[in-house]
């Protein structure tokens, strides 16, 4: 009997294993540039972001989570740009803004070439004006807030 709930029970272990390290996964560049598996952002967001995108030498992505299964925002993000290639090909400016909700984590994550523009400080500067909307869970204006900023540079 004991090896009968035994045999059921290791799919399971393997089923759900997988569903926890999925968000670290790097999925693939969304056409959109929006990876949102959670549907936190809504549609005027993915406006803001095409918009932004089409009238712009820099092209922004946007990577948002439930969490990074504790992996650092810092990898994930890198992690996430390289694989994206964010940026056109002909400015190689590229943003990405990773979000990560449960862990209370988001970051600006910039190409070489942006980040003599847009560099660290600013970029923090950027993500602290944009903590209010956080707290209060108002995603869309926390994003759309960091996009405005990020062109304004």
């Amino acid at each position: 009997m004991k090896k009968l709930i035994l045999l059921f029970l290791i799919p399971f272990f393997f089923i759900t294993g997988n569903l926890v390290q999925s968000e670290t996964i790097i999925p693939d560049k969304p056409i959109n540039g929006i990876y949102d598996p959670n549907h936190y952002l809504s549609e005027n967001t993915n406006v803001e972001l095409a918009k932004a995108n089409t009238n712009s030498d820099t092209q922004i992505g946007i990577y948002i989570v439930n969490t990074l299964d504790g992996k650092s925002i810092e990898e994930q993000a890198n992690e996430v740009a390289r694989s994206w290639k964010i940026g056109h090909s002909d400015t190689n400016k590229g943003a990405l803004i990773a979000i990560a909700i449960n862990d209370r984590k988001f970051r600006i994550e910039t190409s070489n070439k942006l980040s003599t523009i847009l560099t660290d400080s600013k970029a923090q500067n950027i993500l602290d004006n944009s903590k209010s909307y956080m707290r209060n869970k108002d995603y869309d204006s926390a994003v759309i807030n960091i996009i405005q900023q990020i062109k304004d540079i």
